[in-house]
């Protein structure tokens, strides 16, 4: 009603004002003062919205216009709103289920102590049927994989919020949505939209999905929209994974600076109407492959897809027609599948992460790019960096990343020592993966766990093997080696590699030991590698404690031949504390040859 007096009163006052305008021959006024008391409609709209506000202390005075008098539950100071209001809420658990059919904003007072419990009561905590803004909250679903904390019939603007216990964090009917700053968890699904109109917009910005539940997927769309998916951290870290960006149908997509992984499948594309960009994320650690694309209006660019089973997988049944390029792939089995071919700009590199642990809730990794890296200014040369720079591959490139510096770290560890004699006694390894590798110090002493000094060098080179003369009258050789970087930096040893000489005439023999080594890193969280070496074909079982001796995890049981073995040790959903890992080896006639137990400490 009050709209409606307003709406007449402009358009009489309009109307007369131009009638006396064109009598005065004031024609030159008449658009200031039509913008005139356009400003003053626009204040008296602004003015007319109230304030309201909700808390545990307030007297709960119609209409809650103060902290003094303030509603003592949501749903009752929604009920006293008009549209255009805003109701401010004090810390303090609401135990409430909300249906918002007002145009409104909600705002909380601390996401961490604002808190709307929807534990136990309806399906829907939150049940927006009118354009709403809400801020600042945790909000808890009706319990884990059941329930919707929010489900929108109309636009939602959320941020700075926290979403737990739901079997969907946001579900939208058809509506736009905007997401930022938001972390969902303890859910089936985190945001699960769909939106037949190509001009329904969805922006899904600044956010962390971390999810565990069977069948959990984190983005999942469907027919028509457009959508904005940036800078977001996607983990799964249960058994069953579905997938973590799922675009069905979509009228267009952009996806930029996100980090997904664990999930089945990282990101999946079907037919997409218009166009879809997939640009500077990182795909890693996914289970069944990293990117799977379903037409040829992807553009998949700028991205490091990581230790995946399949990096890109193409679902095109068509002739070749969509290419992979200004990627780096690194550590997948296979790094593309079907109708999709390499660049000439892709890289099979190590992209030289800052730290490269297996993603895991509480973000102990960091996948900023190490001075030296690859990825520095190798992206499309058309896509700048925030210093408009060149852009980076990897999810800090590009305009939506970061600017920050490169640390120069020192190479890892040399790996996978092992020794073989003829006439001469040679010594092998890995060659390290960091592009900026220059030199292998080699040590050697005669004595076990010795400490490498100067004194115990031997040689300085670059390649991956050492050559060097018999030693007679010498049982036991143990070497170790350290790896130096092209600025000096020295990596921290590798593991020592023990040679015993057996003497038989004038022949000899390398026998290299059994041997369990110190997992590494030590402390870790919540992942770790557990290296181990065989002399010979053997049976070897690997096996995790805790510190009770109940066993917790078994790491290798098979029948192996003679080598070095590495194997991850994932503590995902263990408490911090100390673990003991054992390896027993049986060896031929079906007898124990070897057994060695030692200690690990987590600490999340």
């Amino acid at each position: 009603m009050l709209i409606d007096i307003k709406h007449n009163f402009l358009l009489i006052y309009n109307n007369s004002v131009n009638w006396f305008m064109l009598k005065m021959n004031y024609r030159p006024f008449v658009n200031i003062l039509k913008l005139t008391i356009l400003q003053i409609f626009i204040l008296s709209n602004i003015i007319s919205a109230d304030v309201r506000y909700v808390s545990k202390t307030g007297t709960s005075q119609f209409p809650y216009t103060s902290w003094e008098t303030a509603a003592d539950s949501i749903p009752k100071c929604i009920k006293a709103c008009n549209n255009g209001d805003t109701i401010y809420v004090a810390n303090g658990i609401y135990k409430d289920s909300l249906y918002i059919d007002k145009e409104i904003s909600l705002i909380g007072s601390s996401m961490d102590s604002t808190i709307i419990d929807g534990t136990g009561l309806g399906y829907v905590t939150i049940e927006i049927q009118a354009k709403t803004t809400i801020k600042y909250f945790t909000i808890y679903g009706l319990a884990l994989n059941s329930g919707r904390g929010l489900r929108c019939y109309q636009p939602l603007n959320i941020s700075l919020c926290k979403i737990s216990n739901c079997g969907a964090g946001i579900s939208t009917i058809g509506v736009p949505c905007i997401m930022n700053n938001v972390i969902i968890i303890n859910s089936g699904v985190g945001f699960d939209g769909g939106c037949i109109s190509d001009t329904c917009n969805y922006f899904i910005t600044n956010s962390m999905i971390v999810l565990s539940s069977n069948g959990s997927f984190g983005i999942g769309t469907n027919l028509g929209g457009n959508y904005f998916i940036n800078n977001n951290i996607l983990i799964y870290f249960g058994t069953n994974p579905d997938y973590g960006i799922s675009l069905d149908w979509p009228h267009r997509a952009e996806l930029s600076n996100n980090l997904v992984s664990g999930y089945s499948v990282g990101i999946y594309f079907d037919t997409i109407e218009d166009s879809g960009f997939v640009k500077n994320n990182i795909v890693a650690h996914n289970t069944y492959c990293g990117i799977a694309i379903g037409s040829t209006r992807e553009n998949i660019e700028n991205t490091m897809i990581i230790s995946n089973p399949t990096g890109i997988l193409s679902l095109l049944s068509q002739e070749v027609s969509h290419n992979s390029n200004y990627n780096i792939f690194w550590n997948n089995n296979i790094d593309l599948h079907g109708l999709i071919v390499h660049g000439d700009s892709d890289w099979v590199a190590d992209p030289m992460f800052m730290k490269d642990t297996y993603p895991n809730p509480q973000l102990d990794f960091d996948y900023h790019l190490q001075a030296f890296s690859p990825g520095i200014n190798k992206g499309n040369p058309s896509i700048l960096n925030k210093d408009l720079s060149r852009s980076d591959i990897g999810m800090y490139g590009g305009f939506l990343g970061e600017t920050y510096k490169y640390d120069d770290l020192a190479p890892k560890p040399p790996r996978n020592l092992s020794a073989v004699i003829d006439s001469l006694i040679t010594i092998k390894w890995d060659k390290n993966t960091e592009a900026d590798t220059s030199y292998y110090n080699i040590y050697r002493d005669t004595i076990p766990g010795f400490t490498i000094d100067p004194s115990k060098g031997i040689s300085r080179q670059k390649d991956t093997s050492f050559v060097q003369l018999l030693l007679h009258n010498t049982r036991h050789l143990y070497y170790k080696l350290t790896a130096e970087d092209k600025t000096g930096h020295v990596s921290a040893p590798s593991a020592e590699l023990t040679v015993t000489l057996n003497s038989i005439g004038n022949n000899y023999s390398v026998i290299n030991d059994y041997h369990l080594y110190q997992n590494y890193p030590n402390p870790f969280n919540p992942t770790t590698t557990i290296s181990y070496q065989l002399k010979e074909k053997s049976y070897a079982k690997l096996m995790v404690y805790d510190i009770t001796g109940r066993l917790i995890k078994v790491l290798a049981n098979e029948t192996k031949e003679s080598g070095y073995y590495e194997t991850d040790f994932n503590a995902k959903g263990l408490a911090s504390g100390i673990y003991l890992y054992r390896i027993e080896v049986i060896g031929k006639g079906n007898i124990p040859v070897f057994s060695d137990m030692k200690k690990c400490v987590l600490i999340k």
